[in-house]
Parts: C-alpha cells; sequence; structure tokens
C-alpha cells in the first residue's frame, strides 16, 4: 500500500501554497477509472478527509518514472501505443457525460499547478506580446471546453514503468474539462526529449506518431478531432515556457540546448501549426547545433525533471 497526504505547499517552494482537498479529487478520478474498466492506475482504498489522506495500491519494487527511460534515450514504442489507447478510452467513454461534469469541476489544484505555473506564467512573464495574448487566449479555451474527463498531468514523472506494464499516477488535477490539454502535456514532454536528444529525435517523433494513432483510433472524435489537435498545439507553448524558462524550469538544461527549445516554443507562436508533425520540423531545424548532444545516463539525472 501507499499513502499518500497532501501538503499545503509546494516541494520545490514551499511559498507556494496549494488546496490540500486536490487528494480528494484524485480519490475520485481513481474510482472512475475502475468504474470505467481502464487498466494502468493504482486501485484506491481508503481517503480520509479531514487529514487529506489518501491510501492505494502500490505499484511494487522495480518500477521507473518513464522520464528516465526518454532522458536515456529509449522509446517504448508499444508503450506508448497502449497510452495512447488507454487516454483514447478514457476520452471517449466520457464525453457528452453531463453527470460527470457536474462531479468534476475545475479544480483549484487544476488552476492553482497548471493555469498558474505554465499559461498564467506566459501571460504575465513572457517578453513577446503575441507570447503574453496566446496564454490569455488558451486560458479562456481551458475555461470553456468541457468535453470529456481529463487526467490533467500526462507528463513521463507521472507514468511508472515496470517490465512491460506501467501505471499512471498523480490523478490530483483531474476534471472534465479539454482532451487538448492531456495531449499537449504529453507533447511538451516528448518534444523536449527530442530537443534534448536531438540526435535521437526521430525516436520521440514515431513515439508521438503511434500514440496518436492509438489514441485517435480509440477516442472515436470523428471531424472534431483536427480542432484538439489543433488546440494541443496551441496549449503547447505554455507547457514548453514552463519547462524551458518559468517556474518549473528542468534542471540541468545546458543553454544551448534551453535556447534551442525555446526558439522551437517562440517559432509554433508564431506559424501556428495546426498538427503536431509540423512542431518535428522545427525541432529538426531549431536543433542543429544540438548534433553532440548525449543521452543522460541514470545517475546524473536528478532535479525537477517532466
Amino acid at each position: 500500500m501507499v499513502l499518500k497526504q497532501a501538503e499545503p505547499v509546494m516541494k520545490f517552494n514551499r511559498k507556494f501554497r496549494m488546496p490540500q482537498d486536490r487528494v480528494v479529487t484524485e480519490y475520485d478520478a481513481l474510482k472512475l477509472w475502475r468504474a470505467l474498466g481502464l487498466p494502468y492506475a493504482p486501485k484506491p482504498l481508503l481517503l480520509d478527509k479531514k487529514r487529506f489522506l489518501l491510501v492505494m495500491e502500490a505499484v511494487g519494487e522495480g518500477a521507473e518514472m518513464l522520464t528516465f527511460q526518454l532522458m536515456r534515450g529509449k522509446v517504448d514504442v508499444p508503450l506508448l501505443r497502449r497510452l495512447g489507447t488507454t487516454y483514447g478510452r478514457l476520452h471517449g467513454k466520457t464525453r457528452g457525460k453531463s453527470r460527470l461534469k457536474t462531479a468534476f469541476p475545475m479544480t483549484g489544484g487544476f488552476r492553482m499547478l497548471k493555469i498558474g505555473l505554465y499559461y498564467k506564467d506566459m501571460a504575465e512573464s513572457a517578453k513577446s506580446p503575441k507570447m503574453r495574448e496566446l496564454a490569455k487566449r488558451c486560458m479562456e479555451k481551458l475555461e470553456k471546453n468541457r468535453l470529456c474527463f481529463i487526467q490533467g498531468d500526462l507528463l513521463p514523472k507521472n507514468i511508472l514503468v515496470k517490465g512491460n506494464d506501467f501505471f499512471i499516477i498523480d490523478h490530483e488535477v483531474s476534471y472534465y474539462g479539454d482532451p487538448a490539454q492531456d495531449l499537449a502535456v504529453f507533447f511538451s514532454a516528448m518534444v523536449s526529449s527530442a530537443v534534448i536528444n536531438w540526435p535521437l529525435r526521430k525516436r520521440y517523433y514515431r513515439g508521438i506518431r503511434e500514440f496518436m494513432k492509438s489514441y485517435k483510433k480509440e477516442a472515436g472524435w470523428g471531424s472534431l478531432f483536427r480542432k484538439i489537435e489543433a488546440n494541443s498545439i496551441a496549449y503547447l507553448p505554455a507547457n514548453l515556457f514552463g519547462r524551458a524558462c518559468g517556474k518549473v524550469k528542468i534542471d540541468l538544461l545546458d543553454k544551448k540546448t534551453e535556447k534551442a527549445l525555446v526558439r522551437v516554443m517562440e517559432r509554433i507562436v508564431a506559424e501556428e501549426p495546426k498538427k503536431i508533425a509540423s512542431v518535428f520540423r522545427m525541432v529538426d531545424e531549431e536543433g542543429k547545433a544540438l548534433a553532440r548532444n548525449k543521452p543522460w545516463k541514470k545517475e546524473a539525472i536528478h532535479g525537477r525533471l517532466f
């Protein structure tokens, strides 16, 4: 078993206060995953609302964050296909469910941890007026678009890999909202990995493509899929901004890699692509100075990643 208690402050910034009831959201989200028959999420066992304590099944020894695999240059395509299938089913099975829309409003946790640290940060801190304006439009869309249940934080650090299996953890910002948010967070991690490990970038491109094929097949959005993908690309710069130069900046980024990541972000804002494949071209062109970058060794990976 794992016992999780929601603290009122952030680990990396003790001055940043957070709503402790986010653990209640996580408990309810995990119960929903079970009700939908979706695999790869821990089983919730007990919730103590007074002490903000959640007890759930443990993944077990030997699991590691997907982040570590990506940083070492390993891209497990079969795993990413199953991940795409899982999120496609999550979104597809919950679309248009008014009961869930009422039960899972946008929480204070999401507003603080995702909107505040990414979109609002870019809206207030970015030097470019166009970047600030884009961030504001994205915040408006996230408030308005309520299409299905989303996990809200599809980062590799929230995916534990054990053998051929994986487990999705950290559901505390889940709500009934915009599926493009889940895709944008996933894209931000994979695009960042492609820039950091630029000589191996095509591995990450393939991983994204296979994820998207599986996702599209299961989600069943039809013609609406184009708009969702376009929105996910619009949300991408804010998620890259947070990791490249914002309040949740990736530790261990050297200056050359950081500049390349920022240039990719700036081009997305300037060119407004509608498909993720267009971003691959930007990474190809802006990362040429990173030809000698090498994958990070596990023992060297520490600090705040993604």
